[in-house]
């Protein structure tokens, strides 16, 4: 699975550097957030509503991949938004045959688009 597009929810301390170092490997990166960050970015903001799963499923559609940097109340939320499936980034260090992400819709093997990177609690 290859991907170029990818936004990144949530501006913060880890969202920034998050975006900024995928940005500087070569991705095309916009972020969101509901308020700009307060230093300039190399790369497109956009201000919505990260809460709302209506906005966040017309934003990301043009995306190839998300991270998340919310808080944890709004990944849930994320979760269970249409057309979104979430592979959890974990700290362990065991190995796995599991992709580092996982395609919206993937369901064992089905094709699919968006995949989405949340931060496990």
């Amino acid at each position: 699975m290859s991907f170029h597009r990818v936004a990144v929810l949530g501006l913060g301390k880890v969202g920034l550097l998050a975006a900024r170092l995928l940005h500087e490997a070569g991705f095309d990166v916009t972020g969101f957030d509901r308020m700009m960050p307060r230093s300039a970015t190399p790369f497109p903001v956009r201000i919505i509503d990260v809460a709302s799963r209506e906005t966040l499923t017309n934003e990301l559609a043009a995306t190839q991949a998300v991270l998340s940097c919310l808080p944890y109340h709004l990944n849930r939320g994320l979760a269970s938004t249409p057309g979104v499936a979430v592979r959890p980034i974990t700290t362990s260090t065991a190995p796995s045959t599991e992709p580092a992400v996982m395609p919206a819709g993937h369901q064992h093997g089905a094709p699919a688009t968006n995949p989405v990177l949340l931060p496990q609690q």
